[in-house]
C-alpha cells in the first residue's frame, strides 16, 4: 500500500485539509480565549443578566469548538477511507489477477500479522504487483 504511486498525493491532500480543519480550530479557540478573557476583566461590573448571558454565550461557543472538533476527526477519516478505496481496490484487482494466472491457493498478508505459518515454498507476490502496478 504504501509503495502504491498515488499514496503521495493522497497523504498531501489529506495533510492540506487537515490544516484547514486545524487553522478553523484554532480560530475558533483564540475567538473564545479572547472573549473569555474580555469575560473574566469584566464581568464584576455586568448585571446578574449580562453576565448569565455571556456565561452562556461562552459555554455554547465552547459547546460548538468541541462539536467541530469532533466532526472534523470524523470527516478525516471519512475523507481518507474515500481516497482510499480506489487504491485498495486496484491492489486488490491486481492481487486477484496474480493469484488466478500463478495457480495460488492462498496468499496472505503478512503485513496484518494473521499469519501462523508460512510454507518454505511460498512466494511474496508484493513485487509482482508492483511491477503490474508501475506498468499501469
Amino acid at each position: 500500500m504504501q509503495k502504491h504511486p498515488s499514496t503521495d498525493s493522497i497523504r498531501k491532500v489529506l495533510e492540506t485539509e487537515t490544516k484547514e480543519m486545524e487553522n478553523l480550530y484554532n480560530e475558533m479557540l483564540t475567538e473564545h480565549e479572547t472573549k473569555l478573557g474580555v469575560f473574566e476583566k469584566e464581568k464584576a461590573g455586568y448585571s446578574d443578566f449580562v453576565r448569565n448571558s455571556k456565561e452562556k454565550e461562552l459555554i455554547g461557543m465552547a459547546q460548538k469548538i468541541q462539536e467541530y472538533n469532533q466532526t472534523a476527526q470524523q470527516q478525516l477519516q471519512r475523507r481518507n477511507m474515500e481516497l482510499l478505496k480506489p487504491v485498495y481496490d486496484q491492489i486488490n484487482s491486481l492481487i486477484s489477477d496474480i493469484s488466478v494466472k500463478g495457480s495460488f491457493t492462498y496468499i496472505l498478508d503478512l503485513g496484518s500479522g494473521a499469519v501462523a505459518y508460512v510454507a518454505p515454498t511460498s512466494e511474496n507476490i508484493t513485487p509482482l504487483v508492483l511491477e503490474k502496478l508501475k506498468s499501469k
